[in-house]
């Protein structure tokens, strides 16, 4: 049940299962299995900050707004991820709305899919896999407040 179907908790809930057998001498009575659960979140967190890449933590909040519009439990067009990449991006706000340099809207799409935060749900189709990894994101990019847009070019603040 904690690992939620994936193999990659599956493992980390394994390897804590065995670290407490080693903190209690391969003992399972001896086993302390509220610090087996510490331990495996511990776990989970590290192969979270493993899979956040330089270019999702400096485009935090961007990558934030994005898993945010994106449903937790359907899936959605490929076509349609572009689109809110493209419409949450802020290409001269703060560095962390902005895509990592020398991305577009659908290379950074590749770059999620590659590091595992979506993947592909039938044709077309594209899901967060994960339900705790992307609330983890989310949570790296909290608060994520809405940057002021800069003001249209050529009006003044004085009218």
């Amino acid at each position: 049940e904690r690992s939620e179907g994936w193999p990659q908790h599956l493992h980390t809930e394994t390897a804590a299962l065995f670290w407490g057998l080693h903190q209690a001498d391969c003992d399972l009575r001896a086993v302390d299995f509220a610090a087996v659960n510490r331990q495996a979140g511990a776990y989970r967190e590290e192969s979270y900050e493993a899979r956040q890449s330089t270019e999702m933590s400096g485009s935090v909040h961007l990558m934030t707004a994005i898993l945010q519009a994106i449903p937790k439990t359907d899936s959605m067009r490929r076509g349609q991820v572009v689109d809110i990449i493209r419409e949450k991006e802020i290409p001269d706000g703060p560095e962390d709305w902005r895509l990592p340099k020398g991305m577009d809207a659908e290379d950074f799409l590749d770059h999620l899919i590659h590091q595992g935060v979506l993947q592909p749900a039938g044709r077309s189709m594209l899901i967060c896999p994960i339900p705790s990894l992307r609330a983890w994101l989310i949570d790296q990019g909290k608060p994520c407040p809405e940057p002021m847009s800069p003001a249209p070019r050529g009006l003044s603040s004085s009218g």
